[in-house]
């Protein structure tokens, strides 16, 4: 049996969207094999500033999709990971992840609007902030990621999670890369900045009207500019 993961375990990192992307990045890259034994709720709590009930229920989730398993007294460890995100990136189409993008997306809205805190809607603002000071295509891109991740977790909806972890995968591989970074200059950047500020603007404002459109709107011109 593998020895515990603590490797994942350094200076505090901010919050529930680190600890969830860290534990999906470990599973996902095989860092953490069948066997592996994860540092405990208490542990997790500690290096990632979030209550052990954030934890909880972060792992929860992972052992609903199979990927981990948790016994009282043992502890959690990795199980067989089954199934590779990476063996659907070959077959999706830029048309048809962007439309599974705009049916999905802009119903985030009326979760958000509903459901997030304060805290996550100010991340969020701090997210736009932070891309449109990016100086470097790459850094913009991780930034973008994270920017629409954060918007599908303040949704409080685990299984659009889930989904959304399927199409973050997808355009994190290294042919959707390429695609987008040749549609991707520093007017485009400024104009997708420019989108996610309108759209967290309508999301602390509570008009989940406004935000749908503006995610519609952000969305169809990611579209225009990748399938070209």
């Amino acid at each position: 049996m593998d020895t515990p993961a603590n490797n994942m375990i350094g200076a505090p990192q901010a919050g529930e969207e680190r600890l969830r992307d860290d534990i999906e990045d470990n599973l996902r890259s095989g860092e953490w094999r069948e066997g592996t034994k994860l540092p405990t709720e208490r542990a997790l709590s500690e290096a990632y500033g979030v209550s052990r009930a954030k934890v909880r229920r972060i792992l929860n989730q992972f052992e609903r999709e199979g990927r981990i398993s948790r016994t009282v007294g043992s502890g959690t460890f990795v199980t067989k990971q089954s199934h590779s995100i990476s063996e659907d990136i070959e077959v999706v189409s830029p048309q048809e992840l962007m439309e599974v993008r705009l049916l999905i997306e802009p119903q985030l809205a009326d979760l958000i609007v509903k459901r997030a805190s304060i805290s996550e809607l100010a991340h969020l603002k701090e997210l736009v902030e932070l891309g449109k000071r990016a100086t470097t295509m790459s850094d913009f891109e991780e930034l973008d990621h994270r920017f629409h991740m954060a918007l599908t977790l303040a949704a409080k909806n685990d299984y659009l999670a889930l989904i959304m972890r399927r199409i973050q995968a997808v355009r994190e591989s290294p042919e959707w890369i390429s695609m987008r970074r040749r549609g991707l200059n520093s007017d485009r950047q400024k104009a997708y900045a420019a989108e996610h500020e309108e759209i967290v603007k309508a999301l602390r404002a509570r008009d989940a009207d406004a935000a749908r459109s503006a995610i519609v709107k952000h969305l169809s011109s990611v579209g225009q500019n990748v399938i070209q």
